[in-house]
């Protein structure tokens, strides 16, 4: 759209065409771009003096309109948080800890990295969910690099390790699926 020559005709053909509700949407009906500099809205103000008013006017005419229509925003679906079980390694409500439960909870029939990287992403914890998804891969890497060896990646040696080893199913998009050691965790 081009810009229209900003005289107080045009202003006025928008303002009852187009009803906006605020300088910006003025400025773009009439052709601007992006944000509006001080002078346009300098010049919108001296050609019509009660702008301001007729502009709140309009939106508190649109905010009448919009609350008797039903809202259709679309949210991003949150998953589940997984339930932590007694025996996790980990801190309750930290990256590897919401990994291992869901290691934990798909341990029959294992769960691909791309499904633990969907579910990562939109955990319900928002310091989990909102890491990026290099720190997500990498703590995927960590927490499964348990091997039934007893061989584990240093952060997670030791006493995890002890609990747990990972086994990897198939080839690129492998299956990580958790098993666990000792008689005493195993679950019936």
């Amino acid at each position: 759209m081009k810009k229209r020559e900003v005289t107080k005709e045009s202003i006025q053909k928008v303002m009852e065409d187009n009803k906006p509700g605020t300088m910006t949407a003025l400025a773009h009906a009439l052709g601007y771009k992006g944000s509006v500099s001080g002078n346009v809205t300098k010049k919108i103000r001296k050609l019509v003096p009660g702008i301001d008013k007729a502009l709140r006017m309009n939106a508190a005419a649109a905010e009448i309109v919009d609350s008797g229509r039903k809202k259709t925003s679309k949210k991003r679906k949150k998953a589940k948080e997984h339930p932590r079980p007694e025996i996790s390694p980990f801190r309750r409500k930290t990256l590897y800890g919401a990994i291992w439960n869901a290691l934990f909870a798909c341990r029959e029939r294992g769960i691909t990295r791309d499904q633990l990287l969907d579910y990562l992403k939109r955990h319900p914890d928002k310091a989990i969910s909102s890491r990026s998804e290099k720190c997500h891969r990498w703590a995927i890497i960590v927490v499964s690099s348990s091997r039934e060896t007893g061989e584990a990646h240093r952060s997670i040696s030791g006493k995890h390790a002890d609990i747990y080893w990972v086994e990897k199913l198939g080839g690129r998009g492998e299956r990580l699926k958790l098993h666990l050691r000792k008689q005493k965790y195993t679950t019936s």
